[in-house]
């Protein structure tokens, strides 16, 4: 049983890759759509789909993760590490993504607090 390989678990890489898009695809849209934003003919598209990588895969990362974890700790696999990576670029994920709404939502509660030039 030694000389047996360990196999990957699959759930924990899947949330690490998730983990690791999510931002890229969300840099890679700010930067390509971004500046063309007004003159793309349909934004609804460009927003569905940055919400989608903001929103959806870091939930997803999250979810495969925690499960990868819990799996290979019990079936003794290959794929804690990269659990463990998905699960903390997860979380600064969520605090990075939830903290600039939060700032957004205060600008716009409150106004611009600037002193004009």
């Amino acid at each position: 049983m030694a000389d047996q390989k360990k196999k990957l678990n699959k759930k924990a890489l899947a949330g690490f890759l998730l983990a690791i898009l999510s931002p890229v695809l969300a840099a890679l849209l700010v930067a390509a759509f971004g500046p063309l934003y007004r003159l793309y003919p349909y934004p609804e598209v460009y927003i569905g789909i940055l919400i989608v990588s903001a929103v959806l895969f870091p939930v997803l990362g999250r979810i495969f993760s925690v499960i990868g974890l819990i799996v290979s700790i019990v079936k003794r696999q290959k794929g804690k590490g990269l659990a463990i990576a998905g699960i903390v670029i997860t979380a600064l994920e969520f605090i990075v993504y939830f903290g600039a709404l939060f700032f957004e939502l205060l600008i716009a509660l409150c106004g611009d607090v600037r002193k004009p030039i």
